[in-house]
């Protein structure tokens, strides 16, 4: 009897199965099971139009959201890409909310001149990180340059509420999420040929 039950800490044989104050087990315990990484969802794709469609529904919110997981989706694919993304995003957000909060008010105005200028660094930075994800996995779809993703976004911005601001922006969203949707298609046509 040189073995104890882990349960009760009473004497055992050693080789027995089973505690003989108890009726336990003495085999030893399983290791717990490991946690299995769930794989990184890969990129999706989104319709241009009904991403336009529910953003015009949801005051723009929804086109933000996918906004903010096409560059998460890249960040992901790509580590170390649009590397001041979270701050400027969120700067973004508060900046926009702020300035529609206080839109009478003279904070209101430099809230949103706020939001215009991180938001037009926030989508270049991410323009850029889609560019270079095309760029290093080999696949050279047309895209919309960056300059000309931000230059629409900011005109659409500045003049949002006249026709010609919302027509810009639907434009610049549209193109947005076309190259998106290009690269996706590229990247799993590259992947299902094994190259």
């Amino acid at each position: 009897m040189s073995a104890f039950c882990p349960h009760c800490g009473q004497p055992a044989h050693v080789g027995a199965s089973f505690c003989p104050a108890t009726g336990a087990s003495l085999a030893s315990e399983p290791p717990p099971p490991r946690a299995v990484p769930m794989p990184a969802p890969p990129l999706e794709e989104y319709g241009a139009g009904g991403v336009i469609l529910l953003s015009f529904l949801t005051c723009g919110i929804y086109g933000i959201v996918r906004f903010y997981q096409c560059a998460q989706a890249y960040r992901r694919e790509l580590p170390g890409a649009a590397p001041n993304f979270e701050w400027q995003f969120w700067t973004y957000v508060v900046a926009s909310l702020v300035g529609a909060a206080t839109a009478s008010f003279g904070i209101g105005f430099v809230a949103l001149v706020g939001a215009i200028v991180v938001g037009a660094l926030m989508l270049s930075e991410v323009c850029a990180a889609r560019a270079e994800l095309a760029r290093r996995t080999g696949v050279e779809p047309a895209l919309t340059s960056s300059s000309t993703q931000v230059t629409l976004w900011v005109l659409g911005e500045v003049l949002v509420f006249v026709v010609v601001g919302l027509v810009l922006l639907v434009i610049q969203g549209l193109q947005f999420f076309e190259d998106h949707n290009t690269v996706v298609r590229a990247l799993r046509k590259r992947a299902s040929s094994g190259s």
